[in-house]
């Protein structure tokens, strides 16, 4: 398993969330394709379909951050200091992440927006009669809920026993994840990272979706719901009824609120 399919899979196995790789793209809810090597490869939006289907949404009021980091994952948060010794400059605070484990994962979000279908319903009901029709590609996922971000950071380790620092890139005494107004800069990184840092959107007409959840087609003949496996290009095509069925029933789980 690749990098990137390992961070899907740790997401997803760890939190409910899909991973949106690389967390900088844009993503609408209604948009629909297939998840390709642990990559989500928008083929359309259902707005546009003939005969289109309504999408309504509901936005969250508040705003909610996020901070996870897999297991054999140190973060360590150092205070900004007076100056230093050798330059007389002054240290800025860092934050410092050691992982004893291969392709572990980090990522914090900040100022973040949950959205959602209000129109699943009639969604529903539309793509499972263009499945039975033989108009709809059953392996499509459809981005029914999603979540937008002021601030995103994504660090991949590609080796054990690695190390990445970040700094502040303003003179905060700590670096606390979850205020989306924080700027940090990479200042060290052991074996070449797969790192996305501090990344926000260039206005706020087009905001950054670092994370989705999906709706698809299920023919499992017996009404069960495949595993869900981010490799993976296919659904079954088994006879029988036809289901919409979400990823994952509880995606707002440990969720903060701030």
């Amino acid at each position: 398993m690749g990098l990137i399919e390992n961070y899907v899979d740790t997401v997803r196995r760890e939190t409910g969330m899909f991973g949106v790789y690389p967390p900088n793209q844009r993503i609408r809810l209604g948009d629909f394709g297939v998840v390709k090597a642990g990559r989500f490869v928008r083929h359309g939006n259902i707005r546009h379909l003939d005969n289109s289907i309504p999408v309504r949404e509901i936005v969250s009021s508040v705003k909610m951050n996020r901070e996870f980091k897999s297991r054999k994952t140190r973060k360590t948060v150092l205070g900004a200091a007076a100056s230093s010794r050798a330059t007389g400059a002054a240290l800025r605070a860092r934050l410092q992440l050691d992982f004893d484990a291969e392709s572990a994962v980090y990522f914090a979000v900040a100022g973040c927006t949950h959205k959602q279908l209000d129109s699943l319903g009639a969604v529903s009901n539309e793509i499972v009669a263009r499945s039975k029709a033989s108009k709809w590609n059953d392996d499509y996922r459809v981005v029914t809920a999603l979540v937008e971000s002021e601030n995103t950071t994504v660090v991949l380790a590609r080796e054990e026993s690695s190390r990445v620092v970040l700094e502040a890139d303003a003179d905060v005494p700590l670096i606390d994840m979850a205020d989306a107004s924080l700027t940090l800069r990479l200042t060290f990184d052991s074996a070449a990272s797969e790192n996305w840092v501090t990344v926000k959107p260039a206005d706020e007409q087009q905001p950054l979706t670092p994370f989705c959840w999906f709706h698809f087609i299920d023919r499992n003949l017996f009404g069960a719901r495949p595993t869900f496996d981010p490799t993976a290009e296919s659904v079954s095509a088994a006879a029988g009824p036809r289901a919409f069925v979400p990823m994952d029933e509880n995606p707002l789980r440990d969720w903060n609120v701030r």
